[in-house]
C-alpha cells in the first residue's frame, strides 16, 4: 500500500501473498490473503462475458488495515456482511447451501425464485426489480452490506448507483464457467465473503466426489459394455430461432459426462448459437432423445407449438424430457437455482435418462419425462 501525494492509500494487490483458495475447476475467481492474515481479497478474473474487461476485486477488511484506500476496479467491506442483495436466484442457493439463507434481505425479480425459505418470508425480502428497472429507494431501505452483481456483455446498470451510494457490490461471474463443477465452485468464494470458507470448501469438496464418482462409473460402464452414446437434442425455438449450445459449454459437459452425445453448433465457447427449423428438424430426426424443451410438460403443447416435429422418432418413441421437474407456476425453476450447485444431482437425472439401466433405482429430480 503506497500513499499519494495528496495521502490517499493506493491499494496494491501485492500485499496479498497468501494463495487461500486456488479453484480446481472454475477459472473465474481466486481468493488472496495477507501474510498477517488480517485480510482477504476475492479477485473476480471475469466478472462478464468478453474481453475487453478487467478483473474486479473486493476486500475484505475486518481490522480495518486497509482504510481508505482507492482502486478503480475494488470494493471494500470492513466488517461481518449480515445483509445481501441477491441479483441471481443461484447466489441464493449457495447462501442457503452453507447456511446463510437469513443473510438474504433483498432478490431480483422474486416470481422466478424457487427457495422456499425466501418465499416464505413474504415481504420482509425486498424486491428490487431486474433488466435495468430497479427500484433504488427500496434498495437502498434495505441498507444492505454487499450487494452481488452480474453482468451480461457489459457492467451491471446498478454498479454506478451503488458507487454513489457507497454500497460494496461483487460481481459473481459463476455462469460464465463451462464446467459443470466450476460453476458450483462459486460457493467457497460467497463463503469467504460470509466468514466461512472452510464450510464452503467441504460442501463443495463433497459434491465434487459425487459428481466424479459417477461420471467415472458412467464411463466405465461404457468402456465395459461398447455402449454407444446416444445423440441428444436440446431446446425448442425461441421466437423462431433454436439455439444450439457452444461444444464446450455447460450443459454439453453435463451430457457427455452422463455418457450421451450432445448436437451442437458454433465454435467453442460459452454462447448459444442459432440453427434453422429445417436443420433443427434433420437433428431430430437423428436425435435418441430430446431434452430442455422449454416450458413443456406434455407432448400436447409441445406439438401444439412444434407440430412439424409430431413425426420424428424420438417424440414417436416419448423420449423427451425436460429440465422443469421443480419449477413453480409462478416460473420459478430450482434447475437454474440450486442446480447450479448440485451438478451432481443433475447429472445422476441425465444418467437415468440417457443410461437408465445404470441407475435404474433413481427417481429424477431435476427432470420429469413428458406425458
Amino acid at each position: 500500500m503506497a500513499l499519494s501525494c495528496r495521502g490517499v492509500a493506493e491499494f496494491d494487490k501485492s500485499d496479498f501473498t497468501t494463495v487461500l483458495y486456488t479453484p480446481e475447476y472454475a477459472d473465474g475467481f481466486q481468493i488472496l490473503g495477507t501474510e498477517q492474515g488480517d485480510a482477504s481479497l476475492i479477485v473476480v478474473e471475469k466478472p462478464w462475458q468478453g474481453d475487453k474487461c478487467e478483473p474486479r476485486m473486493l476486500l475484505l477488511d475486518p481490522g480495518n488495515r486497509f482504510t481508505g484506500v482507492s482502486h478503480p476496479h475494488l470494493q471494500r467491506v470492513d466488517g461481518k456482511v449480515e445483509r445481501v442483495v441477491c441479483l441471481s436466484s443461484s447466489y441464493i442457493a449457495m447462501l442457503d447451501a452453507i447456511g446463510q439463507a437469513d443473510a438474504v434481505v433483498g432478490v431480483s425479480g422474486k416470481e422466478f425464485i424457487y427457495n422456499e425459505k425466501i418465499l416464505a418470508q413474504g415481504d420482509k425480502i425486498g424486491d428490487i426489480g431486474y433488466d435495468g428497472h430497479f427500484n433504488l429507494e427500496l434498495l437502498l431501505s434495505l441498507k444492505p452490506d454487499l450487494v452481488l452483481l452480474y453482468g451480461l456483455s457489459s457492467p451491471s446498470g446498478l454498479e454506478e448507483q451503488l458507487k454513489s451510494f457507497d454500497i460494496p457490490y461483487l460481481y459473481v461471474g459463476e455462469y460464465l464457467e463451462s464446467s459443470p463443477l466450476g460453476k458450483a465452485e462459486w460457493i467457497v468464494a460467497l463463503a469467504e465473503i460470509m466468514g466461512c470458507r472452510k464450510q464452503g470448501e467441504e460442501f463443495f469438496a463433497a459434491v465434487a466426489q459425487r459428481y466424479n464418482s459417477v461420471r467415472d462409473s458412467v464411463e466405465s460402464y461404457i468402456t465395459a459394455n461398447n455402449v454407444e452414446r446416444p445423440d441428444i437434442l436440446l431446446n425448442t425455438p425461441y421466437r423462431d430461432i433454436w439455439y444450439l449450445p457452444a461444444p464446450k459449454s455447460y450443459i454439453v459437459q453435463l451430457i457427455e459426462d452422463a455418457g450421451g452425445h450432445a448436437f451442437t453448433a458454433g465454435e467453442q465457447g460459452d454462447t448459444t448459437t442459432p440453427i434453422g427449423i429445417e436443420q433443427a428438424y434433420s437433428l431430430a430426426h437423428k436425435a435418441d432423445i430430446w431434452l430442455n424443451v422449454g416450458g413443456h410438460t406434455t407432448f400436447a403443447t409441445l406439438l401444439a407449438e412444434n407440430p412439424l416435429f409430431a413425426s420424428v422418432a424420438v417424440v414417436q418413441q416419448r423420449q423427451v424430457y425436460n429440465n422443469n421437474g421443480r419449477q413453480r407456476a409462478s416460473s420459478g425453476s430450482d434447475f437454474w437455482e440450486s442446480g447450479v450447485i448440485n451438478p451432481d444431482i443433475i447429472l445422476t437425472d441425465l444418467v437415468k435418462i440417457i443410461h437408465p439401466d445404470l441407475l435404474d433405482d433413481k427417481a429424477l429430480y431435476y427432470h420429469r419425462k413428458l406425458q
